[in-house]
């Protein structure tokens, strides 16, 4: 169950046991803590009616009319005082920095403010500003992620190896560890890493591993393929593949007597995991067997 159902079962009180402390490990549910603890702080005072008529200068004559008008205009103003104080808080929300997170296990697609359209990969994480929107359309990514950018001012995706610059395009960046490359399939892109700049037309690529950096021609995709739950390489480092495996599948390998460094070229589903440990294996005359979530990759003796 993901954070969005369990939210919602944690509003109307419907959790399960197991459920509940689950969900109170999260970061949503502290943040709700939080900001219930606010609105607690933020809670209109109590009001004594009849105390507050008596401090009223009021002519004998006129008590009963106006003792009503009194009673009413204290309650109308208790209660805006509450919706100030939920207004402030949902303003603090929706302005606040917003973070959306992939777990390992899953994939999504999000939309940024001016309706740009983020697909994430596994084990990655996308991160802008709410409030600072309409000045900077800048997000930062961790892991990878597939661009659809609505036409406008500039759009930047700031990574730990380097900055994405567009105005309206499709592209995918990739950044993990000692692994960094962008892909455009539409319009163009400006890729700066390492004191560098190289600029990318539609069916171009670029690559940076261990320093080393690589042109790419993407040939007719119009996609990444792992948004068709596929994972391609091209002479890439075997490490890479491995760690590519291990986020797609939720499993660890160990490899014995296998040289991490070696290259390869090709592909694996994300669909079926004997297939693909063949796809990864077979060309490099590499054995595998399995033991829960433990996959072993043996060379030769």
């Amino acid at each position: 169950m993901d954070e969005e159902d369990l939210v919602k079962k944690w509003l109307a009180e419907t959790l399960s046991e197991s459920e509940r402390l689950s969900f109170e490990k999260t970061e949503t549910y502290r943040k709700l803590q939080r900001t219930e603890g606010f609105l607690q702080r933020m809670k209109a005072p109590d009001y004594d009616v009849e105390a507050e008529e008596k401090r009223l200068p009021i002519a004998p004559r006129q008590v009963g009319v106006v003792a009503m008008w009194q009673r009413n205009f204290l309650k109308v103003a208790a209660s805006l005082l509450l919706v100030l104080s939920a207004a402030l808080v949902i303003g603090y929300l929706l302005l606040r920095d917003e973070t959306v997170r992939v777990l390992a296990a899953t994939k999504t697609t999000t939309y940024l403010p001016d309706s740009s359209e983020v697909a994430l990969n596994k084990a990655s994480s996308l991160t802008y500003s709410k409030s600072g929107w309409n000045k900077a359309r800048v997000v930062e990514l961790s892991g990878e992620g597939f661009f659809k950018v609505s036409h406008g001012s500039r759009f930047d995706v700031k990574t730990s190896s380097g900055t994405v610059t567009v105005v309206g395009t499709q592209f995918n960046v990739k950044s993990r560890t000692g692994y960094f490359e962008v892909q455009c399939y539409e319009g163009t892109v400006k890729v700066r890493s390492k004191g560098t700049e190289q600029i990318l037309e539609k069916g171009q690529g670029w690559r940076l591993i261990g320093g080393l950096s690589a042109a790419l021609e993407l040939g007719a995709d119009d996609s990444p393929g792992w948004l068709g739950n596929e994972s391609r390489f091209e002479s890439v480092p075997y490490s890479q593949v491995v760690e590519e495996f291990e986020r797609q599948y939720g499993v660890k390998v160990k490899l014995v007597r296998v040289d991490a460094n070696q290259m390869f070229t090709g592909s694996f589903t994300h669909d079926n995991i004997n297939l693909a440990l063949k796809s990864i294996t077979l060309p490099l005359n590499i054995k595998f067997d399995r033991e829960e979530n433990l996959v072993r990759l043996s060379g030769d003796q």
